[in-house]
């Protein structure tokens, strides 16, 4: 379940692989993480085969453009797990792929965003049913994009191989 690849296998190669070999799409939409997921993916060349497109969504009404309902934001807070959970919907059917990921998170020496502390990464990807991570790391911001996009592409991996 820990091992994703030998030898010269990448996270992105990884992906690459599953998402081609099944012919699925992805799209993705990050909060707080700048673009580092998509920028991940799109290191393996095969991206545009199946990466139907990226956004990054960093303030509450970058969010609300993409149809996630203001209130619901408002309420949660913008690194919140519901508001991953509707990135990830929102995103798969604006850009009609397969599989929608939403990343919210919330950057190490932030003030706290309603029940989310800093450190704090929330996934959610949604294939027709929704699966969701929580991890916290407590460390710098650029390590916690590192992190943010490891383990969004893991949770990705493992639902493809049915693990999740």
């Amino acid at each position: 379940d820990h091992i994703y690849g030998y030898d010269a296998d990448t996270p992105a190669s990884v992906i690459a692989d599953l998402m081609t070999a099944r012919g699925l799409s992805l799209a993705i939409a990050e909060v707080s993480t700048g673009g580092y997921i998509a920028s991940a993916i799109t290191d393996d060349l095969r991206h545009p085969a199946y990466l139907r497109g990226a956004i990054v969504a960093p303030t509450a009404q970058a969010i609300t453009r993409l149809g996630v309902p203001l209130e619901l934001v408002a309420e949660h807070g913008t690194a919140s797990m519901p508001v991953a959970e509707a990135l990830a919907t929102a995103v798969r059917e604006s850009y009609g792929a397969d599989i929608g990921m939403g990343i919210t998170g919330l950057m190490p020496g932030a003030l706290p965003d309603g029940a989310v502390q800093p450190g704090t990464v929330n996934v959610a990807l949604n294939d027709g049913d929704v699966r969701t991570s929580t991890v916290v790391f407590p460390t710098m911001a650029a390590e916690l994009k590192r992190w943010a996009m490891l383990s969004a592409i893991d949770l990705l991996r493992r639902r493809l191989l049915g693990k999740v």
